[in-house]
């Protein structure tokens, strides 16, 4: 994701305010790099399990959809932060994505256009989110609680 902490700290957040919005429990989201990243959001295992939603097929659709959306979010925000697309700090959260919308569609089509969608519905999100989650127009970020 590069060196540029302020990249990684909006995308970041990206994650967390799209999860808080839609109702998504994380542990913690950190701009601290690892070997894989250079920030992650930890998610809470609290929730029904993927199992249990088995036997509700729209549900585990919806909760499949949020988490795309989520997925999306963190560099949709980096890239409103930075002005450009960050293609190699995306790349897993793209195939995570798209990884999550093959479990749901019958086909690479289905998947594509579930995508386009969600990916649409997180830009809104980040959108109408940008100010409340950045502290305001001045672009100063603050932690969201």
């Amino acid at each position: 994701m590069g060196n540029d902490l302020g990249a990684i700290a909006y995308h970041e957040a990206g994650h967390a305010v799209a999860a808080l919005v839609l109702h998504r429990r994380f542990r913690h989201v950190t701009i601290e790099p690892d070997e894989d990243s250079g920030g992650h959001i930890a998610w809470s295992l609290g929730g029904p399990r993927v199992s249990e939603l088995a036997n509700s097929e729209r549900r585990l659709r919806a909760r499949i959809e949020r988490g795309i959306i989520v997925t999306y979010a963190g560099p949709l925000a980096e890239a409103r932060y930075t002005g450009r697309k960050n293609h190699v700090g995306a790349r897993d959260d793209y195939k995570k994505a798209l990884e999550l919308a093959t479990f749901v569609c019958d086909d690479m089509a289905s998947a594509e256009a579930l995508l386009a969608s969600l990916h649409q519905r997180a830009a809104g999100l980040v959108d109408g989110n940008w100010q409340a989650s950045c502290g305001g127009p001045d672009r100063s970020f603050n932690a969201v609680a």
